[in-house]
């Protein structure tokens, strides 16, 4: 499978796409063709297959697998995980494996979730036509250039606020980093834009370290935390993120407060004052998400 941009078309129905939920930016479903970038998939090697990453928040095709290892649904998320993509014989079509399993990729129902089955050679649900929609991006991202000093990314005049203020400083130059297990093989993550954030309880304390995760282009390093050991308490997020090639862009966060997974470091600041669904509170899990422009 070459590495590029798809629309991915269920060869049972073929006006049906997989398509990340409008609703929830999360769900995968088979949902009506109408070619905007929330059905737009990214096809690139990932080890012995492939990751199949969505052209609207950069996230990947994973699955919610629930304490009992039970599927839940195929969703987005920031991990990828690897899929097997093979040809059925004298076709153009493929079916998509998750990796060593026998479970595929699965058309139930128009406009309804994206389901995995057990494989079954005469199905046409399993089957998934691949069609060129652009080329893959480049492998090699531009050099990262800070923003210029008092540089304010903005957030939109409609939807839910989440930057409130914030300032950009050209002196500092970040690295984000993902506190990962001691797993082989773990993946890299990626990052849309640098970010860095700390928890400051108040103004008579040091900032601790904050839990975070956001898409990119660019994969970010692995490194650990050095004494962050207790939650802390409830209070303003804090972000500085540093834009490295649009002018404007699209940002998603999620972590989960004291929980020591996700962790990046920073110096200035963007107060994020605005709703943040499921917190920040001790021990919750977190998102959010905003469009922003310079200005």
């Amino acid at each position: 499978m070459k590495h590029a941009i798809y629309h991915i078309k269920s060869a049972a129905n073929p006006s049906q796409v997989l398509d990340v939920s409008g609703q929830n930016r999360r769900s995968v479903l088979a949902y009506s063709f109408h070619g905007g970038q929330n059905q737009q998939w990214e096809v690139m090697p990932n080890g012995a297959g492939f990751a199949i990453r969505s052209v609207l928040n950069g996230a990947f095709i994973s699955l919610d697998i629930d304490n009992d290892k039970k599927i839940r649904e195929v969703v987005v998320t920031a991990f990828p995980i690897i899929w097997n993509i093979s040809s059925a014989e004298g076709t153009s079509q493929h079916r998509i494996y998750w990796a060593d399993s026998s479970l595929a990729f699965t058309f139930k129902n128009p406009n309804s979730a994206l389901e995995l089955s057990m494989y079954r050679s005469n199905s046409q649900d399993i089957l998934w036509q691949f069609s060129e929609c652009s080329p893959a991006p480049s492998e090699v991202p531009p050099a990262i250039v800070p923003l210029k000093p008092n540089v304010k990314p903005v957030a939109p005049s409609v939807g839910r606020d989440y930057i409130e203020d914030s300032t950009a400083s050209s002196a500092n130059y970040v690295v984000a980093g993902i506190l990962l297990p001691d797993i082989p093989g773990a993946p890299d993550i990626y990052s849309k834009y640098i970010i860095k954030a700390r928890y400051r309880p108040d103004d008579e304390q040091p900032s601790t370290i904050m839990a975070l995760s956001v898409n990119s282009d660019i994969a970010v390093p692995r490194f650990r935390s050095k004494g962050v050991t207790e939650s802390p308490s409830q209070s303003l997020l804090k972000l500085t993120f540093k834009e490295w090639r649009d002018v404007s862009g699209f940002a998603e966060f999620s972590g989960m407060i004291g929980a020591g997974q996700f962790f990046i470091i920073t110096d200035q600041e963007v107060v994020i004052s605005g709703p943040i669904e499921g917190g920040p509170a001790i021990s919750q899990r977190f998102v959010g998400t905003g469009t922003w422009t310079m200005s």
